[in-house]
């Protein structure tokens, strides 16, 4: 039985510099095949663990779709080991790669981009894995507290990146109702449905977001030599005042759209509930 005890590689979570650069060596080792087309899910998943390029990374966001899952048969916001895979690579290692391109770029050029991230993160499993994220990143702060200043720096750039991807994400219009209406229309089973409603309502309308996005914003703050702009994530008057107006949207929305049926209602309600809670006065909720 000895030989079948072989000890397991595991691989930390990144803390370095987005912008770091890679040797040649690196991109050496990309498989020739990354030009494919791509025909499966895991075949997606390969490609993300070989620090695909962006060209490669747009074809494997492109395939992620949504609209493209009746073709492709795999639905990246239904709850799923592989899903959740392809989840961790792109917002712990892949994303981080290609932030400034991302970011940073000229407004025309990204757009569509930002588009396709947004589209595959926007759902209960993608804003959790950018929260996970978040919390690791503080607490990995939190140990190296007195190590080398670069490698504090290279935290505080990981921490701006990832409440830049989450603020990406959560600030596009409806962004509560189209987590809601993709979870109904993915996740058949009602059981895990709500379940997996329940942890969006603990993340987004109990504060677990702010909370975290304020102690991130705090550490990037501190490591930046420059003034910088808050993250409006981080400010509890603005994050508030987002929740009423994205839960506004949903309810308006979805009575346009004929989707506020019993179970939106419900789904409404618990979110609403859990935000009021926040307790930030004068701001709509």
């Amino acid at each position: 039985m000895a030989e079948l005890l072989v000890p397991l590689r595991s691989k930390p979570i990144r803390s370095n510099p987005p912008n770091e650069s890679y040797t040649s060596e690196i991109h050496l080792e990309q498989p020739k095949d990354q030009s494919k087309r791509i025909e499966s899910a895991d075949q997606a998943a390969e490609r993300l663990r070989c620090q695909p390029k962006q060209e490669t990374l747009i074809d494997v966001l492109k395939w992620l779709q949504p609209s493209n899952k009746s073709t492709s048969g795999f639905d990246i916001h239904r709850q799923s080991s592989l899903a959740s895979q392809i989840l961790h690579l792109l917002v712990n290692d892949v994303l981080p790669d290609h932030w400034r391109s991302i970011f940073d770029g000229a407004e025309k050029e990204t757009r569509k981009v930002k588009n396709l991230v947004i589209s595959v993160l926007c759902n209960v499993s993608g804003i959790s894995a950018m929260t996970t994220r978040l919390k690791v990143l503080i607490e990995q702060n939190e140990i190296t507290e007195n190590a080398r200043r670069a490698q504090q720096q290279g935290q505080a750039e990981s921490l701006k990146y990832t409440l830049s991807l989450l603020e990406l994400v959560l600030e596009q219009e409806s962004c509560i109702l189209r987590v809601w209406l993709s979870l109904s229309a993915s996740e058949p089973n009602t059981t895990r449905r709500w379940l997996l409603w329940k942890e969006l309502v603990v993340l987004l309308g109990n504060g677990r977001v702010l909370s975290l996005a304020s102690e991130a914003d705090n550490i990037v703050a501190q490591a930046s030599s420059s003034v910088r702009e808050a993250s409006w994530l981080a400010d509890g008057s603005k994050y508030s005042s987002w929740v009423g107006t994205d839960l506004t949207h949903m309810l308006e929305k979805a009575k346009d759209c004929n989707e506020m049926n019993a179970e939106a209602r419900k789904a409404w309600v618990q979110m609403l509930e859990r935000a009021l809670t926040l307790g930030h006065v004068g701001q709509k909720l």
